[in-house]
């Protein structure tokens, strides 16, 4: 397991209490204090393996119980195809207008207004399908200006979704995997004015089509059809229970952030996304009575002349300060090291 690192502040949570939280309700918790944005050396605290201490990319959620197994057979055969049904129709519609747009918008008849009108209603619709009925916003959203990236923790793909129906729209830096999923790969690239970037490079070395993307949204000017980008530093989804490490490709550019924290409290069944089939978390996500989302916006941070000529320095200060409002522990777990518990996991599952 790798090692946890708990920002060095008498408000961090202990081990001791983390355990206790999984033992009832989880429910990261979202600090109500003003961050202190002073740059904090980082302390680190090794966890040993064979203990019962959960990694990053452990679930969890509660084996089910007799309630939760007779709630999702029941749902699977009433709730669950509805839910589906509606939720391929909206993306159907979707689609055809985005293709629409795409077809005419040489003549402009559709602005880049009615497009974002799109992404957002049919995003919030499905996550209110989805039994997101409501989202806990806390913070200012509004990006200062030039502040042009908005980076967020990383729990499921359900925030992605919110993000697209939230009055910020934003573009997606997203691993070229992505390329592959159906319907997925289409909007990203399209309609978000998307920027695919290899997440096996973690060096930094994926970041030549950002900062290009930088350059141009500044000359273009505040005014510009350019969305704000959103990026997921941690370069994949982990269990919410500690901010893993960040990748420093995505400051690269060393221009203003706007850092984000998304939780998912639950009860019988967690909608993370980091060791579950995609097929089982859409399935049992939409055979809860409802789903819960947490978003905090935190103040843009200014990185200082040092943080700009050390992207890895301004990325773990960033880190830091996501970490210390979020209550959550450090661990400097990567996307190698998600690679690498799945398959010590399918190996287990195999014997």
């Amino acid at each position: 397991m790798p090692p946890i690192v708990a920002p060095q502040d008498s408000r961090s949570v202990s081990a001791d209490e983390t355990l206790e939280e999984e033992k009832t309700d989880y429910q990261p918790k979202i600090a109500t204090l003003e961050v202190d944005y002073e740059k904090r050396e980082v302390g680190s605290e090794l966890l040993f393996e064979g203990t019962s201490e959960k990694g990053p990319f452990d679930r969890l959620d509660p084996n089910p119980g007799f309630y939760e197994i007779v709630k999702t057979l029941v749902l699977s055969v009433t709730l669950l195809p509805i839910r589906l049904l509606i939720v391929a129709t909206i993306l159907g519609t979707f689609l055809l207008l985005s293709k629409l747009w795409a077809a005419i918008n040489n003549e402009r008849i559709f602005s880049r207004g009615a497009l974002t009108f799109f992404i957002r209603v049919s995003s919030r619709s499905i996550l209110f399908v989805c039994g997101f009925y409501w989202i806990e916003v806390y913070g200012d959203a509004k990006l200062k200006k030039g502040t042009p990236i908005i980076v967020s923790s990383h729990v499921s793909f359900w925030e992605i979704l919110y993000f697209c129906s939230s009055a910020l729209c934003p573009s997606y830096v997203f691993k070229n995997d992505c390329l592959t999923v159906p319907v997925i790969g289409e909007v990203a690239l399209g309609a978000l004015q998307g920027i695919n970037v290899d997440n096996k490079n973690s060096s930094g070395g994926g970041s030549a089509p950002l900062i290009k993307r930088i350059e141009e949204m500044e000359e273009a000017g505040p005014e510009s059809d350019y969305r704000p980008l959103l990026i997921f530093p941690e370069g994949t989804t982990g269990n919410g229970s500690s901010i893993i490490s960040f990748r420093s490709g995505s400051f690269v550019p060393g221009a203003p952030v706007k850092p984000v924290l998304v939780s998912m409290p639950f009860k019988h069944f967690s909608p993370s996304y980091e060791s579950i089939y995609t097929q089982v978390l859409v399935a049992r996500s939409l055979c809860q009575f409802y789903n819960r989302m947490q978003v905090r916006y935190l103040e843009d941070y200014i990185p200082s002349e040092e943080e700009k000529n050390d992207p890895k320095l301004y990325a773990e200060n960033v880190r830091n300060i996501i970490a210390y409002a979020s209550n959550l522990p450090m661990c400097d777990a990567s996307y190698a090291d998600k690679r690498a518990f799945h398959k010590r996991l399918g190996a287990r599952l195999a014997n």
